[in-house]
């Protein structure tokens, strides 16, 4: 999902069951895509970041290893935040910056040290009912901001079935267009992708997709939207193809220079293109995988070589990229944990890859979200757990966070216009309910909770998952009632409207 310049991207498995029609999209389809302009990858080399090349100017070649971006590259200026605060410059270490528009005093404004408004700086802003300048609780203004036991959301009108005629299901994934709303989802096999109006209305039926398999990122972007794909879903080969609004195909699909078996794309305003983090597994034989990127052209074709990420990624933790004002963050699981890194543009990979907080490494997978120049990283597995990243040095913020129940990955949606996110998720029968579940909660950055979770689906034979979109005045959420048939395999979508 993309909204005024945040962005989100994710990596999940589809959970609980998957759809059943026919192989998508196979081997012949790969003969008509040519990559452009020295998208031949060179292997040899790409094991680690430091001896990859850099996804540049088609056919230009980048020795990373002298260009790699660190804290220590930047220029002293850039790091001395008071001498620069205030010129409406956004630079290293600054959060945002008006200029004369900073103010302590006003709502929602950039405060004077350059740092984003929020609770606890003693204003009262979009999205809070008090603020006493501190986040305590228990001297009449809670530690959140807002009331505990009132509800940040509402469910507008009934859910809509976004999935006829079809009956096939798959984890859905929603994006926003301006003035509607794409919803896109597949299983074994088979994807689909339906086009809803500004109200979540069905505008035609859903439409096939010649892509196959799972799909695993949707975002839009100037009139069109990339999607990420794993044909032949699971175990298949990932891929990208462009779109336009009524999900007709306009460009790709397209495979990497070096197959993987996962995929995941976010548009990158620092390179004009949109960029592509897959897994290739077992590239030496033994098991072993790597996490790559590469940028993709308007017309689904790759520039330049892929960039290898970091070594390590595992068959279920696809990865997963997300596009921030600081740069483009990749983030993966292993069976260490859950890991990020930074591509720093336009010469290089980051540093040593940063390893997230995770207890649990098994999870289904990791989501990250982009909130100004900061990252929300968040994962599932036994509950939902949040950390908020530094966009620049990628150092947490503080302790991951624990935010709730959960069975899966939660699926984020970034409102940093108004303080915070909106987020989804799935729960299986629990001491008190015999069904699934569909959650949605709002929270800050940091993961602290605006009041309590709203049940958007009770009583459901199985979710298998969920995905959430912002459209700068309320939330779709999208979710999958899967099943052992057609009248337990449909993909619903409802409105959520913030009450802050």
């Amino acid at each position: 999902m993309r909204h005024a310049g945040w962005t989100v991207a994710t990596v999940v498995a589809a959970a609980g069951c998957v759809g059943g029609t026919s192989l998508a999209g196979g081997d012949d389809d790969r003969d008509e895509v040519t990559p452009v302009d020295g998208a031949e990858a060179d292997d040899a080399g790409e094991e680690s970041g430091a001896d990859a090349d850099w996804i540049g100017d088609p056919g230009t070649d980048v020795d990373s290893t002298s260009e790699v971006s660190t804290e220590a590259d930047v220029s002293a200026d850039a790091r001395d935040v008071s001498a620069t605060c205030g010129n409406a410059v956004l630079e290293y270490g600054e959060e945002c910056d008006d200029g004369v528009g900073n103010s302590d005093s006003r709502p929602d404004a950039c405060r004077l040290a350059c740092v984003a408004r929020a609770c606890g700086d003693g204003v009262v802003d979009t999205g809070e009912r008090c603020d006493d300048g501190n986040r305590l609780n228990g001297d009449g203004c809670p530690a959140s901001c807002f009331p505990d036991d009132e509800p940040p959301a509402t469910p507008v009108g009934d859910p809509v079935v976004a999935d006829d005629p079809v009956d096939a299901g798959g984890s859905p994934t929603v994006a926003w267009n301006g003035s509607g709303w794409g919803i896109a989802w597949g299983g074994w096999g088979s994807s689909h992708f339906a086009a809803l109006d500004v109200d979540a209305n069905l505008l035609a039926p859903s439409v096939f997709l010649p892509l196959g398999g799972g799909i695993t990122g949707l975002e839009w972007h100037d009139g069109t939207y990339g999607i990420t794909f794993i044909s032949g879903w699971p175990g298949g080969e990932g891929g990208i193809a462009l779109l336009d609004a009524a999900g007709a195909v306009r460009a790709g699909p397209s495979w990497p220079p070096s197959a993987g078996e996962g995929a995941d794309l976010a548009w990158a305003p620092s390179h004009a293109a949109w960029i592509l983090a897959y897994m290739e597994a077992d590239v030496d034989g033994t098991g072993g995988e790597v996490i790559r990127a590469v940028a993709v052209d308007d017309r689904a074709g790759f520039l330049g070589a892929p960039v290898s990420v970091a070594a390590g990624g595992r068959e279920d933790g696809q990865p997963t990229v997300v596009s921030t004002e600081a740069g483009v963050v990749v983030a993966w699981t292993n069976d260490d944990g859950a890991w990020y890194n930074a591509l720093r543009w336009p010469d290089s990979t980051g540093d040593a890859p940063h390893r997230l907080p995770v207890e649990a490494a098994r999870s289904w997978g990791v989501e990250a979200v982009s909130y100004g120049t900061n990252i929300v990283f968040g994962w599932g597995g036994g509950g939902i757990r949040v950390v908020e990243v530094d966009g620049w040095s990628l150092e947490p913020l503080g302790d991951a966070v624990s935010i709730g129940e959960g069975k899966d990955t939660p699926r984020f949606a970034a409102v940093p216009e108004r303080g915070y996110l909106g987020y989804c998720t799935c729960l299986g029968p629990s001491d008190s309910s015999e069904t699934d579940r569909v959650l949605f909660r709002v929270i800050r950055p940091d993961g602290s909770p605006l009041g309590s979770a709203v049940t958007i689906r009770d009583g459901l034979r199985n979710a298998g998952g969920c995905s959430v979109a912002w459209s700068g005045t309320e939330f779709v959420v999208v979710y999958w009632w899967c099943g052992g048939d057609a009248a337990w395999n449909t993909i619903y979508a409802q409105r959520v409207r913030p009450e802050i």
